[in-house]
């Protein structure tokens, strides 16, 4: 009787991975159709992107906050990363697509710093 039950939990997890990995692949292509990215999310800690030089588009959020989409690369995906237009991290991001010579064939390597959680999160950008 165990493994019967061990069986059918694997046969769901392996169904509902692979459902997961359609849903987000449908996802990812009806972006592209619209010339879209999915939004990327920035772990705590250390991550390099590749931010491309590309005028950002202004929109806002749903809490009413105007934010710009930076379109960045990681792992070879693109992606839009909002950023508030009234945080520290909008002016430091601004200040590294103002100094064209950090761009080689429209992209520069970032390095993003987060550091905490909720309010206390805290972003440190600069190129690499």
């Amino acid at each position: 009787m165990v493994e019967k039950n061990e069986k059918e939990k694997s046969g769901i997890t392996t169904w509902a991975k692979d459902e997961l990995e359609k849903i987000n692949e449908q996802r990812r292509h009806a972006l592209e159709q619209k010339g879209k990215f999915p939004f990327i999310s920035i772990p705590e800690g250390v991550t390099e992107l590749e931010l491309l030089s590309e005028i950002p588009q202004k929109y806002t959020d749903p809490y009413g906050k105007e934010r710009a989409g930076f379109i960045v690369v990681k792992d070879g995906e693109k992606y839009t990363w909002g950023v508030p237009t009234a945080s520290s991290q909008y002016r430091q991001l601004i200040n590294i697509i103002a100094n064209e010579y950090l761009f080689t064939n429209g992209k520069t390597k970032i390095q993003v710093i987060r550091t905490g959680t909720g309010k206390n999160t805290r972003y440190s950008i600069k190129p690499i």
